[in-house]
């Protein structure tokens, strides 16, 4: 479940249960409250969602090619037990591009390596 979600179902949840809680007229109050807080967190959400889902499509849009690469490059598999082909110290855990106009040419690298690859790629 996405942390939205979740967020939104926890604060909908305290609001349900408050409500039982407080009965008199000061329960009232704070109901009202939370209500307001609640749809107030709800049109957080609605509006965090639309620009995700806003700059989830222009990203797919932009990089068709490497949308493209990971999609045929998903079959392959990591072999078991298989070194980093960069530091050849840890288990690649990652699959690393160099080329997305190849899509096969994968490189096996681990955690470290691979950040380490994409830190030095938008240095230059």
């Amino acid at each position: 479940m996405s942390s939205y979600k979740f967020k939104f179902l926890a604060s909908f949840s305290l609001m349900v249960i408050s409500s039982y809680l407080f009965k008199d007229t000061k329960g009232d109050l704070i109901f009202l409250f939370l209500i307001f807080l609640w749809g107030i967190s709800l049109i957080y959400f609605v509006i965090k969602w639309i620009i995700y889902e806003e700059f989830k499509e222009e990203y797919r849009k932009r990089n068709k090619n490497i949308i493209q690469a990971y999609k045929k490059s998903e079959k392959i598999k990591i072999p078991k037990n298989q070194k980093c082909e960069n530091c050849k110290k840890e288990l690649a855990i990652h699959k690393h591009h160099e080329d997305y106009s190849k899509p096969l040419n994968i490189k096996f690298l681990c955690l470290s390596c691979h950040r380490q690859l994409h830190k030095d790629r938008r240095a230059n």
